[in-house]
């Protein structure tokens, strides 16, 4: 659908297939809070002197270009179970080396944008509790995903006819602040707020390939982190000190119904900050952790039932 007036970005759509599948009815469609993929490519050539203070046009030439971006949304266990695997590299729910391949298409209402050969740079997903006296602030799970991607391409790729529909299944119900536990130590421990980021370190490299998009991309490595606001009481403040000096186990597990995931970590260290005294209010305490492997256990094992 186009509009000759402006696009609206009530009408996007994005759809997700794994790298080799056609974009069908069978795609994965998503609702998403937004997304910014985007080719960002400058031009180049002001920097000639020529004796005047006139830049010619024969000197500007395109310059290579990344693209990347995010796209937000609130999924349920049963989106999770497609985008998990491509933000963890391994099998299934297992933490890997070898990033999947896939590819997203947006239309944009006035045009309809291809990335191909999209890698998984980095999730996060948070959510926090809102005042009561702010009602209109939403209290679910968001998830956030960045990736990077190749190449763009516009209006080459037509959309699929007929297109994949939006799953209104009990498993694409995101998940509410108040569905989640957060374990410390064995310990069950209240949370104002969390944010858990998988960065999978993703760098362009760019060679002289005749082509100014990346060559390839590749990971530098793989850092997994979880903070949280808690309240501060003597068993937090316990907790922040022990995970500081000799680490802490920890998970965190959503449940809906007969629907769950869990985040569970084998070690998990503290970079420690005292509680302050910010007014006659509250005093919150924040842990800002980070999950190590040990010898017997990957830095995070998750699991996602997506079935009621």
């Amino acid at each position: 659908m186009t509009n000759s007036c402006s696009a609206f970005g009530a009408y996007t759509k994005l759809i997700i297939e794994p790298d080799g599948g056609a974009f069908d009815a069978n795609s994965e469609r998503y609702a998403i809070l937004g997304e910014n993929i985007t080719r960002n490519q400058p031009f180049q050539g002001r920097r000639r002197i020529t004796g005047d203070r006139a830049n010619y046009s024969t000197a500007i030439r395109p310059h290579t270009y990344l693209v990347s971006g995010a796209i937000a949304m609130q999924p349920g266990p049963a989106d999770l179970a497609n985008l998990l695997p491509r933000v963890l590299w391994g099998t299934g729910l297992a933490l890997g080396d070898t990033a999947p391949v896939f590819k997203v298409l947006v239309d944009r209402e006035n045009g309809i944008f291809h990335y191909p050969d999209c890698q998984m740079a980095r999730m996060v997903l948070r959510s926090k509790t809102e005042s009561g006296n702010e009602p209109t602030n939403e209290e679910l799970v968001e998830c956030i995903i960045y990736l990077m991607a190749t190449s763009e391409d516009t209006n080459t790729v037509s959309w699929p006819d007929p297109e994949p529909t939006i799953t209104l299944s009990d498993g694409n119900t995101p998940y509410n602040h108040t569905e989640g536990v957060l374990s410390l130590g064995g310990s069950s421990r209240p949370f104002k707020s969390f944010e858990l980021v998988i960065d999978n370190m993703l760098t362009p490299v760019f060679n002289n390939d005749n082509d100014l998009g990346p060559s390839c991309l590749r990971s530098r490595g793989r850092r997994i982190t979880l903070k949280t606001q808690n309240p501060f009481t003597t068993n937090t403040l316990a907790d922040s000190l022990t995970a500081l000096n000799s680490g802490i186990a920890g998970s965190l597990t959503f449940t809906n119904g007969g629907l769950s995931t869990s985040f569970t970590f084998p070690h998990l260290r503290n970079n420690y900050r005292s509680p302050a005294i910010q007014g006659r209010g509250e005093i919150p305490l924040t842990l800002n952790m980070e999950a190590f492997a040990t010898s017997g256990s990957a830095e995070m094992v998750v699991t996602n039932d997506s079935t009621p």
